[in-house]
């Protein structure tokens, strides 16, 4: 009996979507520019693709360097920098963020809103017995003097914003960044973005410029790793060397050392490590790294 091949357009959108979700990770990326010309599903397709896999995944933060976070009566937090191997002050820095929290009704936007919630914090501030401590209770030190962590928030934001509306620039000038797989950018020119906020609840962001932005980062980043997988000495080494070198101890170690000093390459501001030990390596690009490695 004759059957008749089904094509790409017979496909349910939902389908078309898991397929371009499945593609290797540098083949993905460059999916953004390459399959959304194709035809309109394809583009449907991938854009929904990357609603689900990026986008979510998005953090929008801005970073105040020499803030030591300090709870009732002056103890000091038990709270572990993750950004301790950044060009940020390793021991004192505080990070201000806001989450995805969804998209809006023209589906234009991505919506980034603050989710600090006064009665239970994250587990990023905890006491000594692990125990969660609620925001209202959290002061930050800053020089000499403290400041609420709800109200210093919102302060830190509404002058980030402000600068990034007046496009304003130099070291000294507090501005959003965007954190993607680990990695933190510049947030874009507003030349290409239009930002909505009042430094108070968040940011809306066109998805869509932001994603060729972060997309065309992360493919270089890629090409950065295949290359330096391609000269790791694991490729070249004897035969016993090489089984030494194969372990999951000594490529993390490797692939630590080259990563952390791989924004040079790349153009990034730097690459975040989370405050959980191991997610680092459970990220995407050790995983891309050691796919080169052994392909």
């Amino acid at each position: 009996m004759a059957t008749t091949p089904v094509g790409w357009n017979s496909l349910p959108l939902e389908i078309q979507t898991m397929i371009i979700s499945s593609l290797e990770r540098q083949d993905f990326r460059r999916a953004w520019f390459d399959c959304r010309l194709v035809n309109r599903s394809f583009r449907d397709a991938t854009e929904g693709a990357f609603k689900s896999q990026v986008i979510p995944g998005l953090v929008i933060g801005v970073m105040i360097n020499g803030a030591r976070a300090i709870y009732g009566f002056g103890r000091e937090l038990v709270h572990e920098n993750p950004y301790r191997e950044s060009h940020f002050n390793r021991e004192n820095a505080m990070g201000c963020h806001i989450e995805f929290n969804g998209y809006s009704e023209d589906d234009c936007y991505a919506m980034f809103r603050e989710t600090i919630d006064t009665e239970v914090e994250s587990s990023s501030h905890k006491t000594e017995l692990g125990e969660p401590i609620p925001s209202r209770e959290i002061e930050y030190e800053i020089g000499s003097q403290l400041f609420p962590y709800c109200p210093l928030l919102r302060l830190v934001w509404g002058d980030a914003v402000k600068n990034y509306r007046l496009r304003k620039t130099g070291e000294r000038c507090r501005l959003p960044y965007v954190i993607c797989s680990y990695v933190l950018y510049k947030l874009p020119s507003l030349e290409h973005f239009d930002i909505d906020s009042n430094g108070t609840k968040g940011m809306a962001i066109e998805w869509r410029p932001l994603t060729s932005y972060l997309m065309r980062k992360n493919i270089k980043i890629g090409e950065c790793l295949k290359i330096k997988a391609s000269q790791d000495h694991e490729r070249t080494a004897e035969q016993d060397v090489r089984i030494a070198m194969s372990s999951e101890t000594e490529r993390k170690d490797r692939f630590e050392s080259m990563f952390s000093a791989l924004h040079k390459d790349c153009d990034v501001t730097f690459f975040c490590y989370t405050s959980k030990p191991d997610d680092h390596f459970k990220g995407s690009w050790y995983r891309e790294w050691v796919w080169y490695l052994t392909t």
